[in-house]
Order: C-alpha cells, then sequence, then structure tokens
C-alpha cells in the first residue's frame, strides 16, 4: 500500500469485492477477501463498545486486541453518518473491526461493527482517534458472518492459520449417474456408514417391513439384516454415530440405540426417552453439548430440539433438554447436522424452510439463527421456492463434493437445488448447477426423480489426491444410483 489516504470512493474502487458465478467448470473466487485486506491493512484491531449516544451518531470504544499494527490508543471515537440505521443495532460490549491503511483516524479504513461491513474516513489530528463511517460496504461474501466471528478469524490469521477459503472449485458430481443395484425395497430412509470397518459405504435402509442393512462389496450390496441383528427392527428415522465411545458406529433406529457388539447390533438399556418418530425432522448421535461424548439429537418439525445427554457409562439413563430453534411460521422441508457448519467444530443443524436456508447452533446459546445471507453473503434466489413442493420432496445431504475435508450441504427439489460448499469458519460458496450437473450431458430432466419417495446418502470417497464423496440416490422403487465426484481434469 502507498503512503497517500486515498477518497472513500478511490478506496471503493480499489477494494470491489467480487463473487463470480460459475459456469460448468469455473471457480468460485473472493477477489478482495478478508486475507488480502489483513495483508494490505497497517493496522487490524478489535475492539469493544463502551458508549453509544444514537442522538449525535456517536460511538466511543475500548480497543481490545491488535492483530496488526502498533500500540492501541487508549479510546476510538466512531462518528456514524450513514448508513443511519446501523447505530441503532450497536450496544455496549458489542465488538468493532478496523481495517485501516494507516492508523486510526488517518486514511481510509474498513470497519465491522453491529455484524454489517462499514467504510470509514478517519479525521485528521482529533482526539481521541476519530472515524466517520460514511456508508455500507458490499463485502458480506468475503466473511458473511458476525462481527464477533471475524474477531476469532483475525485471531487465527495472526497465528498464521488459514481457516477460511477464499477459492472453491465447484465442479462436484458432475459425473452421469448410474444405477448400481436394485435393492428390491420401498425405502422410507437410506444413512450409510462403514458398518464393518472394510472403508466402504455400507447402507442402512428403512422400509416399512423393518430396517434393512446392506453391506457394500466389490460386487454391489450384500443383505446382512439377520447375521447384523437387525431383523424386524422399525424406525423411521435413522442416525449413525459412536454412542459408547469406542470407535465403532452405532445406530439409533426411531427411538432405539442400537450399539455395535462384535459383528452384530443389540439394544442399549435404557431405551432413549424420545417422542414419536411421525414429529421427528431428523436426528443424529453426535456431541451436542461439548464433553466429547456423542448425544442423541433429535430435531422435531415445530422446531424443538431435544438433546439426550450422553451419561459417560452403561446402563445409566440419558437427561434429557429440549429447546425451541423457531416458533410458527413456515414448516420445514429438511435438515441435517453436521459438526463441520459453525466457525468451530461444535454442531449445527442447516434447516430448510420458509423459501431459505437457516443454521442453527445445536448447543445452547443466546444468537439467534443465521440465515442464508449470513452463510453465503448473498441473497436466496427467489425461484427456489423449498416451502412450495410436495411435503416430503425437498432432498437435503451432506458430503465432502469438493475435497477440502469439510462436509458441504447439497439440497436438492424438484425444481432446482444449491450446494453450499463450505469454505471453513462458517462460511459458504453457493452454487446453484447442481440440477445441471446431475443430468446427463444433453438431457433436460434428471435420470430419476426427485420425490417423496426418493432419499439422498453420502456414499464412497474417490480415491485420489483430492478425495471427494460420491452421491448415493436411493429411489422409491429400490434403484439406486450413484453420481461419481471425480476431480476435473487439470487446465
Amino acid at each position: 500500500m502507498n503512503n497517500r489516504a486515498p477518497s472513500v470512493l478511490s478506496c471503493v474502487a480499489a477494494a470491489l469485492w467480487l463473487l463470480l458465478i460459475p459456469s460448468a467448470n469455473a471457480v468460485i473466487k473472493i477477489e478482495f477477501p478478508v486475507t488480502r485486506m489483513y495483508t494490505e491493512s497497517k493496522t487490524v484491531r478489535s475492539a469493544s463498545v463502551v458508549s453509544v449516544d444514537a442522538g449525535r451518531g456517536l460511538i466511543e470504544a475500548k480497543p481490545c486486541d491488535t492483530f496488526k499494527g502498533g500500540p492501541a490508543p487508549a479510546r476510538l471515537r466512531l462518528v456514524i453518518v450513514a448508513p443511519t440505521g446501523v447505530i441503532q443495532r450497536v450496544a455496549v460490549d458489542q465488538p468493532v473491526v478496523i481495517f485501516a491503511r494507516e492508523t486510526e483516524g488517518q486514511g481510509a479504513a474498513i470497519v465491522h461493527m453491529a455484524d454489517t461491513w462499514l467504510l470509514a474516513q478517519g479525521v485528521p489530528d482529533a482526539a481521541p482517534p476519530t472515524l466517520r463511517v460514511v456508508q455500507g460496504y458490499d463485502a458480506a461474501r468475503a466473511f458473511p458472518g458476525r462481527t464477533a466471528s471475524l474477531v476469532r478469524l483475525l485471531a487465527a490469521l495472526k497465528a498464521d492459520a488459514t481457516p477460511l477459503a477464499d477459492k472453491i472449485d465447484p465442479a462436484c458430481l458432475a459425473g452421469s449417474a448410474r444405477e448400481v443395484a436394485l435393492l428390491g425395497v420401498k425405502p422410507t430412509f437410506i444413512e450409510t456408514a462403514d458398518v464393518n470397518g472394510d472403508a466402504r459405504a455400507d447402507l442402512l435402509v428403512g422400509t416399512a417391513d423393518g430396517a434393512r442393512l446392506f453391506l457394500a462389496t466389490e460386487q454391489g450390496y450384500t443383505d446382512a439384516t439377520g447375521p447384523w441383528g437387525l431383523q424386524g427392527a422399525r424406525a423411521a428415522h435413522a442416525a449413525v454415530g459412536d454412542a459408547n465411545g469406542d470407535g465403532l458406529p452405532d445406530v439409533l433406529l426411531g427411538t432405539a440405540l442400537l450399539l455395535r457388539q462384535g459383528d452384530k447390533f443389540a439394544r442399549a438399556e435404557p431405551a432413549p426417552d424420545l417422542p414419536p418418530e411421525s414429529d421427528w425432522l431428523t436426528a443424529a448421535v453426535a456431541d451436542a453439548t461439548g464433553d466429547q461424548r456423542a448425544d442423541i439429537v433429535v430435531l422435531l418439525k415445530t422446531g424443538e430440539l431435544i438433546v439426550l445427554q450422553n451419561p459417560g457409562a452403561a446402563g445409566k439413563p440419558w437427561p434429557r433438554a429440549s429447546r425451541r430453534l423457531w416458533e410458527g411460521g413456515a414448516a420445514a422441508a429438511a435438515a441435517r447436522f453436521s459438526t463441520d457448519w459453525g466457525e468451530t467444530s461444535k454442531l449445527h443443524v442447516m434447516v430448510a424452510r420458509g423459501g431459505g436456508i437457516t443454521r442453527y447452533a445445536a448447543i445452547a446459546t443466546t444468537e439467534p439463527g443465521s440465515l442464508f445471507p449470513d452463510l453465503t453473503g448473498a441473497g436466496w434466489p427467489p425461484a427456489l421456492a423449498v416451502d412450495s413442493q410436495a411435503p416430503g420432496a425437498v432432498k437435503c445431504v451432506a458430503l465432502d463434493c469438493d475435497g477440502n475435508g469439510k462436509l458441504d450441504w447439497v439440497l436438492l427439489a424438484p425444481g432446482g437445488g444449491v450446494t453450499l460448499l463450505n469454505r471453513g469458519f462458517g462460511a459458504f460458496c453457493a452454487d446453484y448447477t447442481i440440477h445441471a450437473r446431475l443430468r446427463p450431458q444433453g438431457q433436460k430432466t434428471l435420470p430419476f426423480v426427485v420425490a417423496p419417495g426418493t432419499f439422498l446418502a453420502g456414499g464412497r470417497l474417490q480415491r485420489g489426491e483430492v478425495p471427494r464423496q460420491n452421491l448415493l440416490v436411493l429411489t422409491e422403487d429400490g434403484h439406486l444410483y450413484e453420481v461419481p465426484n471425480t476431480p476435473p481434469p487439470a487446465p
């Protein structure tokens, strides 16, 4: 950076934040990301709001962490000229982040405050150092999260960690879907897991006659329901995780927890205290409390989240707690849990509801859910209306599409879909080409029907330098399709 203090307009021209909408083989790239902003700033600092005078548009803040630059002043002042509504969202103890070309009060600066990107200009010779906030800044796609999260991201950058990807190749699931099996079932759900430890994705499939276990082999799939102790086990939902901490996959089949014992599953006692499955939206066996033990987590259609906390010992009851993620409004169409979707490894659930997507933390928090713009920095496309589809016709799945080691979130509806590509630190890029990618070349329709009886699951990993996970699609007549996810050829 040079030493001249540019005007605010020249700062805007020099720092446009662009997200390229990908074509079939393009890369999504943030042209002016937080990492570059950090590099090109002389001073990067966080502060905490001490006082707010909304009538005069004045904010006093006390510097907290210096990520880059010299010693911090005792106090900072921000004068809000525009946008006028920002100061109404500022409160005492809220964080502020400042990227300054020089030191505070000298030249142009970019400010993140009240979860909003802003442009500011230093006030010469002011005491304490003062910034005039003059307009909003279209930088949400670079980092769409909250100011508190940006503070933690900058701490990681200072420590030479790079937790946020600024370039993602969305060329995933572009292979031709092929039928790999006819399972001879009418499914009610499908889950995949490496049940027997042979590095293949085995299938746990729900049917009206009970759950079925299909072990993957080199020749296809073998029905192992009986030998593995699942004969007659009925459920409308399933989840897989390590409930007893022995390193082996256990299964939640509806309201029954089945623990792996040798080469079969056995029912755990006491039985989990769960509501009827007809009320469920989705479930998981994962750590929801932060104690490093897998809990039983169920999200109901009403928005109530139920957590049965793992007692850490066999034979003990699982304490039950619940809280409401949302109240009333549109019905949820689909949801999925993962520990990959926040800025840390805490469990979150992604919910398609009301014409958009919202992410909620499973662990109790005062923060509201994060809407689609909070995750991507982009608006939800009105043409993709998930709340106007037939009940059960919207499907979602968590899988590693791009081989970066983080689970992405794929939503598929009869009329379109979206892939949320995981950048890390709770941020995503949105790719709307999933329907086009799944269609055979030259065809206008998918090789399968997206309907209430169609179910998605993550398949095996494509081996190679960048492993990508295949997509499995099980149709209502029992046909199993695999969509390969081979990396694109090198340019």
